[in-house]
C-alpha cells in the first residue's frame, strides 16, 4: 500500500491497497497504524491517519458511509485540530466539521434522504499528551475505541452508535443521532503498560455486520504481545482467518 504523506509530521492510509495486502505502518516507538481492503466490499471507505505536533500524538480514524470522501476530510481535519477542552468544547468543533461536510457533500436545494446519498462517516480522534500522558477521546458514530489495563481488564470502552456525520446529520434525516446527543467525549490517565486501541468495525465484524472475534479478546491478545507491530499482525492474521470480508483498519499506542 501506498502511504499518503499530507506533511512531514502526519500520515494517512489510504484506499488503494489490493485485495488481501496489509500495510503496517510503525512511525514512532509503541504506535502502528494497520489496514486492509474488505474482501467483499468495492471502495475501501475507512482512513487512518496519525500525526505529532510536539509532545501531542494525534491519532484520528474514520469509517465511510456511501463512499470514503467523508472519512477522508474527517481524519485530516482531526489530525491539524487543537484538543477540545471539554465535551461542550467538542461538540462545537464537531458541528463546524459537520457543517463543512454539508457544505461539500449537501445539496443545494432540500435533499431527498431516500435518493441523494452523500458520503458521511464515523470517526474516533484520540489527542495523547507524552509528557503528562493524558488521553482525550472524542468520537461520533460506531468506530471502536478501547484503553486495555496491562492485566487485560477493559478499562475504557467507547460507546458506540449507528449513525453517521454529514449532510444527513446536519438536516436531521434518515435518522441520524445529533452530535449533541451522540459526541462521546472522555480524558483518561494512562499508565506503563496501557494500551489505546481505535478500530473499525472490519475487525471484530470481520465477517461483515456479524460480531466475530470479542472486545475482550482483542483487549488480552493486546497485552499478550511485546508491541504494537506485533499485536496488529496477530490480530489481522485472525481477522483473515474467519474471512476479512469489511474494511478493516487499526490504530494502536502502547504506552511503554
Amino acid at each position: 500500500m501506498q502511504v499518503m504523506t499530507s506533511s512531514p509530521e502526519s500520515i494517512i492510509l489510504p484506499s488503494n491497497v489490493s485485495k488481501e495486502a496489509i500495510a503496517y505502518v510503525t512511525p514512532m516507538p509503541g504506535v502502528t497504524l494497520s489496514m486492509t481492503d474488505g474482501l467483499v466490499r468495492e471502495v475501501n471507505e475507512d482512513r487512518v491517519g496519525f500525526s505529532l505536533d510536539n509532545a501531542e500524538l494525534r491519532l484520528s480514524m474514520s469509517d465511510g458511509h456511501w463512499g470514503d470522501a467523508a472519512a477522508e476530510k474527517i481524519t485530516e481535519f482531526f489530525l491539524h485540530t487543537d484538543r477540545p477542552q471539554s465535551r461542550d468544547a467538542a461538540v462545537v468543533t464537531v458541528k463546524r466539521l459537520e457543517k463543512q461536510l454539508w457544505q461539500e457533500f449537501g445539496g443545494l436545494n432540500s435533499m431527498d434522504s431516500q435518493k441523494d446519498f452523500t458520503p458521511e462517516a464515523s470517526f474516533v480522534s484520540t489527542w495523547f499528551d507524552r509528557g503528562s500522558n493524558k488521553l482525550c477521546i472524542v468520537s461520533y458514530g460506531d468506530v471502536r475505541c478501547l484503553v486495555v489495563k496491562a492485566s487485560g481488564e477493559l478499562a475504557t470502552v467507547v460507546p458506540t452508535e449507528q449513525t453517521w456525520i454529514g449532510a444527513f446529520s446536519y438536516l436531521g434525516l434518515r435518522d441520524r443521532v445529533s452530535v449533541e446527543d451522540s459526541l462521546q467525549f472522555q480524558e483518561y490517565s494512562l499508565q506503563t503498560g496501557d494500551r489505546v486501541l481505535v478500530f473499525s468495525d472490519g475487525i471484530d465484524e470481520c465477517v461483515y455486520e456479524t460480531p466475530t472475534i470479542s472486545l475482550e479478546h482483542i483487549a488480552q491478545l493486546s497485552v499478550e504481545t511485546k508491541d504494537s507491530k506485533e499485536f496488529s499482525e496477530k490480530l489481522f492474521k485472525e481477522v483473515f482467518s474467519f474471512g476479512a470480508e469489511d474494511n478493516a483498519s487499526l490504530a494502536t499506542i502502547f504506552l511503554q
